[in-house]
């Protein structure tokens, strides 16, 4: 059995690895190493977001909104899975569960700007139908 602290860093180590993946738009191995990032820790919330994120880039959006309800589900006052939630279900024309995750990320940032754009965002959507 691995110590606390090996699991951690290993979990650190292919969440990087994940990241930088993702921001060169190599989605496949950005996938790979965050699923490895919680092989070492299951609980880690950011990596159920980062892996959210991969997966909505990948537009596999029901894979990405299970991603992100884990985040949110281990590590509830996280930032960011609520409002990349909100934009999902602002897709899917479900615009009252969108509104309601978007008000608590709110909340939760202190009425950051970028999740009052988001707000903006998902009453032009919801205005065009």
């Amino acid at each position: 059995k691995q110590h606390r602290l090996v699991k951690e860093a290993m979990a650190a180590v292919h969440l990087r690895r994940a990241m930088f993946f993702y921001h060169r738009k190599v989605l496949d191995l950005a996938v790979e190493s965050a699923k490895l990032a919680l092989e070492w820790h299951p609980d880690h919330a950011p990596a159920w977001f980062t892996l959210g994120s991969i997966l909505d880039e990948m537009k596999q959006y029901d894979l990405a909104e299970q991603a992100y309800l884990d985040a949110i589900q281990r590590m509830p006052d996280l930032p960011g899975p609520r409002q990349n939630l909100a934009y999902l279900y602002g897709l899917a024309k479900n615009f009252d569960r969108a509104e309601e995750l978007a008000r608590e990320e709110m909340r939760l940032t202190r009425g950051a700007p970028n999740t009052k754009a988001l707000l903006d965002v998902l009453a032009q959507m919801k205005a065009k139908g």
